[in-house]
């Protein structure tokens, strides 16, 4: 009888290390994801900064300007206020990326300079997920 006893303490204890070495695993995933998340939204930020230092009016497209990956994908969603911007205007651009399920929203402030463009501030904003 206690043998039986033992048996199924050990199981117990056994499982639940297993459990909780395997919920480890995919908190430390998800963070990796979260990573590769915010990497991917500052990309779209540098993009949208390309586009406006070609043109100070680039505008996205009514559903953003995508970008997609094999791990992910991005969306330039705003560049406010609209056009026409003249030198020395504050522009917020506003990206989304998603990497498995890993939601990052960026809006970034900028100062639009006569031969430079400045980030003036870049917050995370909260997802609905």
């Amino acid at each position: 009888m206690s043998t039986i006893i033992l048996a199924l303490t050990l199981t117990t204890i056994m499982t639940t290390l297993s459990f909780t070495t395997f919920s480890h695993r995919l908190n430390v995933l998800n963070s990796e994801y979260k990573k590769q998340s915010e990497a991917l939204a500052q990309g779209c930020v540098e993009l949208a900064l390309l586009f406006l230092a070609r043109d100070r009016d680039y505008t996205p497209q009514a559903d953003g300007d995508a970008i997609l990956l094999k791990e992910g994908s991005c969306v330039v969603y705003r560049v406010v206020p609209p056009p026409p911007r003249a030198i020395g205007d504050r522009v917020v651009i506003t990206t989304h990326a998603v990497v498995s399920d890993a939601h990052t929203i960026f809006e970034t402030e900028i100062d639009m300079l006569s031969l430079d463009i400045r980030i003036l501030s870049q917050k995370q904003k909260p997802t609905a997920d």
